[in-house]
């Protein structure tokens, strides 16, 4: 055995040893406050795309921009777009399980799920009242469209 570590109390030693692994923990511990920096490639990839103005088809004007007569002869109603479209989410048991149509565990035929949600406004996805994508990435396409790089609802 070493004289010089006979000579140290053991109390020391323990000591060193714990504030080497705290001195480790707190090195391999990142800061807990920490800023996220979105690049516009960030932005790019996280918001839909939106054509440049003068792109996009306009009905009644031809490509040099002289008028033309619309195809449609109107008298039709015109349809109303819901603000959210549900679709419930079955499976069927059925076909699943390849059971035939006279069985009698064939009347579950369809398990329900749950309901999907979809928010035609800003194309937000829900189902059975949970966001499918986190608060935070809407926080970071909201950034993006507050600093210009894509749509805004």
């Amino acid at each position: 055995m070493n004289p010089l570590h006979a000579a140290r109390p053991p109390w020391r030693v323990i000591w060193i040893k714990a504030a080497l692994v705290a001195l480790l923990c707190w090195v391999a511990n990142p800061a807990a406050a920490q800023t996220v920096i979105i690049t516009r490639a960030d932005c790019s990839a996280l918001v839909a795309h939106v054509p440049a103005s003068g792109v996009e088809y306009a009905p009644g004007i031809d490509v040099r921009g002289r008028p033309v007569v619309p195809a449609d002869l109107g008298g039709r109603p015109r349809l109303k777009m819901p603000d959210t479209v549900d679709i419930p989410v079955q499976i069927d048991m059925g076909e699943r399980y390849g059971l035939p149509a006279n069985s009698k565990l064939y009347e579950l035929d369809h398990v329900k799920v749950g309901t999907a949600r979809i928010r035609i406004k800003d194309g937000r996805a829900w189902f059975n009242g949970e966001p499918l994508t986190s608060a935070e990435h809407h926080a970071m396409v909201r950034a993006c469209q507050k600093r210009g790089s894509g749509p805004t609802p």
